[in-house]
């Protein structure tokens, strides 16, 4: 019994020094922790008014602290999200569907129940199948013009602004952390801030996989070394 306990006690003590050597070398080569206060998430307007963020830089950082945390209202309260159906199949949408502006019919916008239960399946109670660290959000020149006109000629309401911003940060695996980015659409009402979701996805991929783009495996803990 001792020898088990003394096995899993080295064990822990292994991996907490494998952590802590991946952490150092990812801040000595790229400025980074592996683990930062930025898991110990607080009140979110609080904490972007202490990194000096624009609101709609803030609104897009908060959406994916929480849809770290899991927080599926937060995040609904924060998106609007297109909803397209494929030609023939009733607007019902399987995992294997391929689904875009390109490749559906517009059918309005998802609904929060639709919504929450989708991330609860795709990414788990209390967001458990997704780890972020590290979220920075900055303003940015707009990129495809052509496919941000389309999607705000569709939007329900008139809006006062409209704002791109890239997001981006890391992601841990179970041995491995990736790197991320992502160009996001923000409309402004008032002092409401919106993140417009396109509503697209992969065949064969979850739709909260288009949250993320640019993904990169950056380091391998198993292996002890940068990629």
């Amino acid at each position: 019994m001792s020898l088990k306990r003394g096995i899993k006690s080295l064990s822990i003590f292994l991996f907490i020094i494998v952590i802590i050597t991946a952490g150092a070398i990812l801040r000595l080569t790229t400025g980074h922790t592996v683990f930062s206060a930025d898991l110990a998430y607080i009140s979110t307007v609080p904490e972007g008014l202490a990194l000096n963020l624009e609101p709609a830089e803030t609104a897009v950082r908060d959406f994916y602290i929480s849809l770290d945390k899991g927080d599926y209202d937060s995040v609904w309260n924060s998106v609007i999200e297109f909803k397209w159906n494929k030609e023939g199949n009733d607007g019902r949408i399987s995992h294997r569907d391929e689904i875009s502006p390109e490749t559906g019919n517009f059918a309005g916008f998802t609904e929060k129940e639709d919504f929450i239960k989708r991330c609860i399946w795709e990414i788990g109670k209390g967001g458990y199948n997704l780890r972020l660290n590290n979220i920075s959000a900055e303003l940015c020149d707009p990129g495809d013009g052509k496919k941000h006109a389309y999607l705000l000629s569709r939007l329900p309401d008139s809006y006062d602004d409209v704002y791109t911003i890239t997001a981006q940060g890391h992601m841990l695996g179970a041995c491995t952390i990736f790197s991320w980015r992502k160009e996001l659409l923000v409309i402004r009402t008032g002092d409401v801030y919106k993140i417009v979701l396109e509503g697209r996805k992969k065949a064969d991929s979850f739709f909260y996989s288009s949250w993320f783009a640019d993904i990169k495996k950056i380091m391998d803990l198993r292996k002890g070394r940068i990629l």
